[in-house]
């Protein structure tokens, strides 16, 4: 079998090689780091926990996106550049208000505050 990465390992792999090198330079004293390791456990734990919600959403998401999908007003070209740009501010929109309503609303800060908490 011929293994080939896709980009989320190979995205995972340098966000991984870099955090390691930021560690080792900020440990040698080479650059100024202040970390603490409750920090990154506790961010390694919201990370882990991140994936596990991620792959337990999967299922409802798929089910939704295909009822939406059979159930579409129009159909969008994927062959037109103008379907990616629309496509492309509308994701950045919608996590704006992800984002936003993350900072507004208790329950979402709940989750959310961990990502500001540390040093």
């Amino acid at each position: 079998m011929n293994w080939k990465p896709q980009l989320p390992e190979i995205f995972l792999g340098i966000s991984l090689a870099m955090i390691a090198i930021e560690a080792s330079l900020g440990h040698l004293a080479a650059i100024k780091a202040r970390y603490r390791a409750s920090d990154t456990y506790a961010s390694l734990g919201m990370q882990a926990g991140n994936i596990a919600m991620n792959l337990m959403m999967a299922g409802v998401v798929f089910a939704g996106l295909s009822f939406a999908y059979q159930h579409r007003l129009f159909t969008i070209s994927p062959s037109s550049p103008w379907s990616w740009v629309a496509i492309f501010f509308l994701d950045d929109f919608i996590y704006y208000w992800f984002h936003r309503i993350s900072h507004e609303c208790r329950f979402w800060w709940a989750a959310h505050v961990n990502h500001h908490s540390s040093r």
